[in-house]
């Protein structure tokens, strides 16, 4: 039996062999993760010891090709631990770690953007070529600065300015979104207030993200809010003007994923473009005899794809969108299939030595997850169930082609929404049942009207904008709000989860590569870590409290409430914690104190009213294990108290805030889970 289970696994994993490519993308993805999972630098040795095992796998591929499965993942590990790993030690960038009141500061202008959390009128730029008091500086700085002047400034303009610098905060719960690590690997320093304008030099010659910042502007001008605002997320990528109640109308329903530009828009371009321009040669006989249209079309969808990437700021969808496409296009010109596994693996290693950061990065795991997905279905099940369905039924009326298309809409979005899921989940904690529905309503409007009519009405600015085109696209943009709108309010729209730890979704990841980049019979192996991972999510602890670092609020988890010690401070970091809790209500704490029966744990914000408490439960007999306090120890013993394991207020802000688990008792300092990596402030300390 052994032999006969044996002999069946060598002949499926011999007939895969020519997917065995695909596990280099996979062994990169593992490496560049594996990296960020440390909590210390890697040293030389290590970098060696990779470098060394992956010369071993290179050869040993070549010597004995049987192995090739296992020495690909090799490989791919071992190239994509050291290529982010020497990405971080040449980052020079230089963390601000402490408050500057006042400061001047010279720096050339990069971006200039609304500011995505704030509805004031608030603008915020990023400036490079750093002078901080007359002192050169080896990062960005992210300024926030009014509407008004905003106005006035142009990319790459220089300007000089008073203002107050503050430090990217290190992450206020575990499991939260680490801003401080983003800012550091995209060169982002510190962020700063304005306090007063000094001087501004413009800039010699624009650069192609002034006319990117130009074009955003001629179409908020053009179309009415909050129109204009998606018109420029759709053209330019730029989503910082939509009003954020509009963007979470759009997440709740699930079409968040229209508003980013991706495989969709992209495609959408390059699919009308190729069309346009095939039927137009065609009407010249003699260009179409001489030269095959089919191929010139192709070759020019790809420069027009490529301006569209460039135009929308090259987000890391987009140039995975454009790798596949420019290689579908290349298949065309040499009459092979369009799409395959094999261009989505390329693109992901493409991306990924380009760019290895943006694996952390929410629009890389979303988009790839979605295409793995439906290249796996679509190469495995939809042309036999296509054959099946149109050679067992008739076309009545021409119903089945359109029933047909109706059809492919749903399993696109079905397929799309399962493969994206769990990664949605674990960025946002939250996901929406409602997701299909708005998909049906909204892809064949994106695709039949807005895409097309924002693609002719960008073109007629040209030669000055037509009116007609642009009333048009608003339409079509108005019925696109709608839609997100009132699906947002559907029940179950938007539902709140708790946080998915790294060891679940990675899991969950292996499980999902395995069921789609297979074909055989085995791929179904791939079902088993996939239920893995949601069980690992399902029965992982949170803590059951967090104090910040700033010793100005507490909170913990009971049932379905968040219950808060100050409900007027700190409302950034309870958010936080709410979300990674997954809960929406809250309370505020009715004393000045918590005390958890079990564990044995006291709470304290008021030392006084805390120390009275004390003294009622020890005389009533309570044991009390430890004790959390915004006040100090010292204060603690004055008043005889003793006990095991005391957290006061010097220790908390040294840590940087305290996660509390129950079961059994214990503690979780923030900066030692963080570790002493380069985008931490304990790195700084450290030096």
């Amino acid at each position: 039996m052994l032999k006969n289970i044996s002999s069946r696994f060598l002949s499926t994993y011999f007939s895969e062999q020519t997917r065995w490519v695909h596990w280099i993308s996979v062994g990169l993805i593992f490496g560049i993760g594996t990296y960020f999972t440390l909590s210390n630098e890697p040293g030389f040795f290590t970098y060696f010891s990779l470098f060394f095992l992956g010369i071993i796998a290179i050869l040993y591929t070549y010597k004995n090709p049987s192995f090739g499965l296992i020495n690909y993942v090799i490989i791919g590990f071992c190239v994509g631990f050291c290529i982010i790993g020497m990405q971080v030690h040449f980052n020079v960038t230089q963390m601000f770690n402490a408050t500057q009141e006042s400061a001047d500061i010279i720096g050339r202008i990069q971006s200039i953007e609304n500011h995505p959390y704030k509805d004031d009128g608030t603008y915020r730029i990023i400036l490079d070529q750093i002078k901080i008091n007359d002192e050169s500086y080896s990062a960005k700085l992210r300024l926030n600065i009014s509407g008004e002047l905003a106005q006035e400034l142009q990319i790459h303009d220089q300007i000089n300015v008073m203002a107050s610098i503050y430090p990217i905060p290190m992450p206020s719960s575990l499991y939260g979104y680490f801003a401080r690590r983003a800012a550091y690997l995209q060169g982002i320093g510190g962020t700063a207030r304005m306090n007063d304008f000094l001087s501004q030099k413009s800039a010699d010659a624009k650069p192609f993200s002034q006319h990117r910042h130009v074009l955003t502007q001629n179409l908020l001008s053009h179309l009415k809010e909050p129109y204009g605002a998606i018109a420029s997320a759709l053209v330019t990528g730029d989503r910082s003007y939509i009003p954020h109640k509009l963007r979470q109308a759009f997440a709740d329903a699930g079409l968040a994923h229209v508003l980013a530009i991706s495989g969709l828009h992209l495609s959408l371009v390059a699919g009308l473009v190729f069309l346009l321009l095939r039927r137009l040669m065609c009407l010249y006989p003699a260009f179409s005899m001489a030269f095959s249209v089919k191929k010139v079309a192709a070759c020019l969808a790809v420069i027009a794809s490529m301006f569209y990437m460039a135009v929308a700021n090259f987000g890391i969808p987009v140039q995975r969108s454009f790798i596949m496409i420019t290689l579908a296009m290349l298949a065309v010109c040499l009459d092979r299939t369009a799409f395959s596994m094999r261009s989505l693996s390329l693109a992901a290693v493409v991306v990924l030595l380009f760019s290895p950061e943006s694996l952390l990065s929410a629009s890389f795991q979303l988009s790839f997850a979605a295409v793995l997905g439906l290249l796996a279905f679509y190469e495995s099940a939809w042309s036999t169930l296509q054959e099946k369905v149109f050679q067992s039924s008739s076309n009545f009326l021409g119903l089945k082609k359109i029933l047909w298309g109706i059809f492919g809409i749903f399993m696109t979005t079905l397929i799309a929404s399962l493969a994206t899921t769990p990664f949605s989940m674990a960025f946002f904690q939250r996901f929406t049942a409602q997701a299909i529905l708005g998909n049906l309503l909204a892809i064949p409007l994106v695709g039949f009207f807005v895409m097309p009519l924002g693609l002719f009405s960008v073109f007629s600015l040209s030669f000055g904008g037509s009116d007609i085109l642009f009333w048009l696209w608003e339409k079509s943009l108005t019925f696109l709000c709608l839609i997100a709108k009132e699906t947002a309010l559907l029940p179950g729209a938007a539902i709140q989860v708790k946080a998915v730890p790294a060891y679940a979704l990675i899991t969950f990841s292996f499980g999902m590569l395995w069921l789609c980049l297979w074909k055989k019979s085995w791929r179904w192996f791939g079902v088993i870590p996939i239920f893995l991972g949601i069980i690992l999510w399902r029965t992982f602890e949170l803590p059951i409290a967090y104090v910040s670092q700033q010793n100005d609020v507490m909170a913990y988890q009971q049932g379905d409430v968040v219950y808060i010690s100050d409900t007027k401070r700190n409302a950034f970091t309870v958010d936080v914690w709410a979300q990674e809790w997954g809960i929406s209500q809250r309370q505020a704490w009715e004393q000045e104190y918590h005390h958890f029966q079990i564990p044995n744990l006291v709470l304290i914000t008021s030392p006084k009213d805390g120390i009275e408490y004390l003294h009622e439960i020890i005389d009533e007999g309570a044991q009390i294990d430890a004790v959390i306090t915004f006040g100090y120890e010292s204060t603690l013993k004055k008043h005889g108290f003793r006990f095991a394991k005391v957290i006061d207020r010097n220790i908390i802000q040294y840590e940087g805030g305290v996660a509390v688990y129950k079961n059994p008792l214990r503690f979780c300092f923030l900066k030692t889970y963080f570790g002493t990596r380069p985008w931490c402030v304990s790195f700084y300390e450290k030096k």
